[in-house]
């Protein structure tokens, strides 16, 4: 199967090949642009920015998988426990590393429309919060997404993921701009 047989068959084959391939390899993030800008970009070096964001994207992608598994029912209760709440999965905003790049913070949030919600005031947040941070860490939600992150990126030594509540800052930034 080379090249000339891929061609042959169709360009529908060849651009599923090149997705396939694409998906598949490790990408530099350093030449692309980082794109959501950091909450503490001014503090980080582009290294950082770039691992952050791959871990970022990653987390997506595999939060994205879990929902649908927990959806066909592969989940059980306790390891979809902080990740999904009624029916929506928590929302991941940001993901900072440190300098060495051993250790990544993954900030979170309830989903938009448990945030949009007017009865939900700042201190029913907090307590949603908290309650949510404790199913997390007790319940293996954050385990469960930490061994997926590292699953996907296995191809170098990816940092030990820690599963945060998003700032007030954090939070009110997504809402702007998810309200756009």
């Amino acid at each position: 199967p080379g090249l000339a047989s891929i061609i042959s068959q169709g360009i529908k084959t060849l651009e599923k090949t090149a997705a396939d391939i694409e998906q598949r390899t490790r990408k530099s993030s350093l030449s692309q642009p980082h794109r959501k800008g950091s909450f503490q970009a001014g503090t980080l070096e582009p290294r950082q920015l770039a691992e952050g964001q791959r871990v970022l994207d990653v987390a997506m992608e595999c939060l994205e998988q879990l929902v649908l598994q927990a959806e066909r029912g592969g989940l059980t209760k306790g390891q979809r426990d902080g990740l999904i709440l009624f029916g929506e999965p928590i929302v991941l905003l940001e993901c900072v590393v440190n300098r060495n790049i051993k250790q990544a913070k993954l900030y979170w949030t309830l989903p938009h429309g448990i945030l949009l919600d007017e009865r939900i005031n700042g201190r029913i947040y907090e307590q949603i919060t908290d309650k949510i941070q404790k199913e997390l860490l007790e319940g293996g939600g954050a385990k469960l997404l930490a061994r997926e992150i590292t699953a996907r990126l296995r191809s170098y030594y990816p940092p030990r993921i820690k599963m945060l509540p998003a700032t007030d800052e954090m939070v009110g930034k997504a809402i702007a701009e998810y309200m756009l």
